[in-house]
């Protein structure tokens, strides 16, 4: 029989390991986003302003905003960062039937 310590511990491992699955999800999607220069430029940027200290989420996002030119990164990432659970999408395909051809 297992302890409840080892089932305490092995619960917060897997809650843990699925926050990192989901944030390099979202990592790679960003970097997809904005492309590799501006990903890379932006992040050097960050990792050399907040060596060696305490920073937040928001911080990372005003960097990598000011290197690819998008002010809107922080309001595109909170609702998959700040929001608990998975992100849910919903996609509508909307086509128009005119005379034998979809437009």
């Amino acid at each position: 029989m297992k302890s409840p310590k080892f089932v305490h511990y092995r619960d917060v491992i897997l809650s843990i390991k699925g926050h990192i699955v989901l944030g390099s999800s979202v990592i790679r999607l960003l970097h997809a986003y904005i492309g590799n220069e501006a990903f890379r430029r932006g992040l050097s940027n960050y990792l050399a302003e907040y060596a060696y200290q305490n920073t937040i989420t928001d911080k990372l996002w005003s960097h990598l905003s000011k290197a690819s030119n998008r002010l809107n990164l922080s309001d595109i990432l909170s609702t998959w960062t700040k929001q608990m659970g998975y992100p849910l999408l919903t996609v509508c395909l909307f086509f128009k039937y005119v005379s034998n051809e979809f437009v």
